[in-house]
């Protein structure tokens, strides 16, 4: 599976416009250096320049997340390219004052903030789900293989880290490819992943019950009344959002999917690569003891259990999700 022209246009694109933006940098503290010979109006420059990345950053990282990142990016690339031509425009009248350059820098500030969380992350996502092409594929086998794809067109190896339904994806891949996958870290896992009636009916019928249902039984007891890494956000109003943009159509096999899939424990005992399993102790989606036969499967597994986690832990405890995978990444790259 070759890689699309346009995801290689888009490197080519993300160099160009950061070695665009070094030599503007540059050139614009010349310039103000040039017309007042005062160190102090370069350091103001490069606040302006780069306070806004930090002020913004909450704010430009969760609207990258709830929105498409293509608009969001391509919003803001306008608005740098806005600031740019005002930057020409401006130089070009022989300017006296250096009020107006920092007023354009800001701008291009601005922009950078919200180009920067939309644009640096290059997220390839299942057939059918988020912004990929479809048809949906509909057994964990079938994804299984579609990720050995992008493992080659990634000159795999690749290292898997996957969430409950990615989870068994990661390990259907690393069972009967494991020439493909350089290593597994698996989050909210068990054997196996029922799915009650309930919920399997709403999400045949698109209805955004199933999203709330989900987000309901995600997380645990202190997200629910509020508790979140991020503050201000609700936690389960965020799942139940990210759940509910899935197209039309998809979340019902995916359900459908994980509730057949019956080689779990099959496919663990044949992984021959550094696995790490990140479980939470609270988790009522696969509860921590559903995941047990997978621990036992496996040899040399490293197991992770998370006090105060839900099935979400990377939502739940991002930090010390952050560090075990770091650890795993370190070991499987040793």
């Amino acid at each position: 599976m070759p890689i699309p022209l346009r995801v290689k246009a888009l490197l080519v694109v993300n160099f160009l416009t950061w070695f665009a933006v070094i030599g503007q940098i540059t050139i614009i503290g010349k310039q103000v250096y040039d017309m007042t010979g005062r160190e102090l109006d370069l350091g103001l420059l490069g606040l302006a320049e780069f306070a806004p990345l930090a002020v913004l950053a909450p704010l430009t990282g969760s609207l990258s997340d709830r929105l498409d990142r293509r608009k969001v990016l391509g919003v803001a690339l306008v608005g740098e390219a806005t600031a740019s031509l005002l930057l020409f425009l401006y130089a070009q009248s022989d300017p006296t004052s250096i009020g107006p350059i920092f007023a354009i820098v800001l701008l291009f500030g601005v922009s950078r903030a919200f180009a920067f969380p939309a644009g640096r992350a290059l997220a390839i996502d299942l057939p059918g789900h988020g912004a990929s092409d479809g048809p949906a594929l509909s057994s964990v086998t079938d994804m299984a293989c579609w990720l050995c794809q992008v493992a080659d067109a990634l000159d795999g190896p690749i290292h898997v880290v996957g969430h409950s339904m990615g989870a068994f994806i990661g390990l259907e891949a690393s069972a009967t490819n494991p020439d493909r996958i350089a290593s597994l870290a698996l989050l909210g896992v068990g054997a196996t992943m029922t799915v009650h009636p309930d919920l399997q009916a709403a999400a045949d019928a698109n209805d955004p019950k199933a999203a709330a249902l989900m987000a309901g039984w995600m997380h645990g007891p202190d997200q629910q009344f509020g508790d979140n890494p991020t503050p201000g956000m609700s936690m389960t109003g965020t799942s139940q959002a990210t759940i509910e943009s899935c197209p039309p159509g998809v979340l019902g096999p995916d359900l459908r999917a994980c509730a057949t899939y019956d080689g779990a424990v099959t496919a663990a005992s044949a992984v021959s690569c550094p696995t790490t399993l990140i479980l939470g102790a609270l988790d009522r989606m696969t509860p921590r003891k559903t995941a047990q036969p997978l621990v036992d499967a496996m040899v040399d597994a490293t197991v992770v259990e998370l006090a105060t986690s839900g099935h979400a832990p990377m939502m739940e405890e991002p930090d010390a999700v952050r560090s075990v995978l770091g650890k795993h990444l370190a070991r499987a790259t040793a």
